[in-house]
């Protein structure tokens, strides 16, 4: 059987977002037609290592090296001293172990498929292999004006192949000369009963993902608010940690949404959008959100602020969805589906007719097609 490696500068934490659910549904759709193995460059936590306990995984490097860099500006503003240093060796070190990593993973890596998680991970491939880049995050993000994702473009090897998240995206790639094509993420359905009711989901909204400044947890409080003036029988159910975690309890005993809004924290349940009348998102930045696909699969709506270009891709505005920016006409729109049963079937109804080009069969030919070397 035909080898593919998958290359993380560290495999991911379970609780690392869309990111590691990608990876893994991708080891699971290839599992047939590849013998895939994980190089990871620097060693991880064994609960992050386990769930690819299925598959080999080469550590490049046994440090575990905190990766989070940006944080040393954070470390001096509080004036933590021995953080700051700690972060600079671990910068020093990153940065004098890329000739070591790259000898060792051109020794372990020969004619084979590889796919590359992030421009991170990029970095630490040797020139001689050919290698496909999978970009998560919009286009802008590592090729505009964001400085951390412009330096690790600039630093990274250049990969035979850049794959984006969207069509936009790969169009904006190619326009500027890149070698670019495009896979949307995926769900497998095969595990989704749906077995509720348009009166199951009454007045109940969902927000799912990581608790970080990216998916804007101000903006969904602000928003709330808002609802909260023209709908007062709401229940909002969030779920996902992060370091915001504590900071977002707070707010919400502060605007008064403790009888509104409750965090329920980390979930794999991926049958429990169909328990709510929509999904809110109020994202700074995504690429293309995997949960905006398993609600579909749920017969679940979105709401959701716009957050790059290609959500014009994840949601059909009016079709099974809505897409507005501003905080009370979202806030509006929530309200119109909570108060229209008629609405909030056709919207339901129509998210699992878009979830079929989302499917984890159409993503096993375009995968294949693009593994061959073919691309649209």
């Amino acid at each position: 059987m035909k080898k593919l490696y998958i290359v993380f500068d560290r495999v991911p934490s379970t609780s690392s977002g869309g990111l590691v659910a990608t990876y893994i549904r991708l080891v699971e759709l290839l599992k047939h037609d590849y013998d895939i193995e994980i190089i990871s460059i620097f060693d991880a936590d064994q609960s992050n290592k386990d769930q690819f306990k299925n598959n080999k995984i080469n550590v490049m490097n046994g440090y575990k090296i905190n990766l989070d860099f940006k944080n040393i500006l954070q470390y001096v503003k509080e004036k933590r001293f021995l953080k700051c240093l700690s972060c600079i060796g671990n910068i020093l070190y990153y940065f004098m172990s890329i000739p070591y990593n790259r000898k060792k993973i051109k020794n372990l890596v020969k004619n084979d498929k590889v796919i590359v998680s992030s421009p991170s991970a990029a970095i630490f491939m040797p020139k001689q292999i050919d290698f496909i880049l999978e970009l998560h995050i919009r286009y802008e993000y590592f090729f505009g004006t964001n400085k951390l994702g412009r330096l690790q473009s600039k630093l990274m090897t250049k990969p035979h192949l850049m794959l984006f998240r969207s069509k936009i995206d790969a169009k904006k790639a190619k326009k500027d000369g890149y070698n670019a094509s495009y896979i949307y993420n995926f769900f497998d359905n095969k595990d989704i009963n749906l077995d509720t009711t348009i009166k199951d989901r009454k007045n109940k909204i969902i927000f799912l993902g990581r608790l970080e400044k990216q998916k804007n947890p101000d903006k969904l409080m602000r928003v709330m608010c808002e609802l909260k003036k023209i709908q007062p029988d709401f229940t909002l159910d969030i779920y996902g940690t992060g370091s915001l975690e504590q900071y977002l309890k707070k707010r919400i005993t502060e605007l008064h949404l403790e009888n509104n809004v409750f965090m329920k924290g980390f979930t794999t349940n991926k049958n429990i959008y169909q328990h709510y009348s929509m999904l809110v998102m109020t994202s700074r930045d995504e690429g293309f959100p995997l949960t905006v696909i398993e609600a579909k699969a749920n017969a679940t709506p979105t709401v959701t602020n716009i957050w790059g270009d290609a959500v014009y891709e994840t949601v059909k505005d009016g079709i099974d969805g809505f897409i507005v920016d501003d905080d009370k006409e979202m806030a509006i729109k929530i309200s119109e589906i909570l108060n229209d049963d008629t609405l909030l079937d056709t919207l339901c109804n129509n998210s699992l007719k878009e979830y079929n080009q989302f499917s984890s069969a159409t993503a096993r030919k375009r995968w294949i097609q693009i593994l061959n070397g073919g691309k649209k």
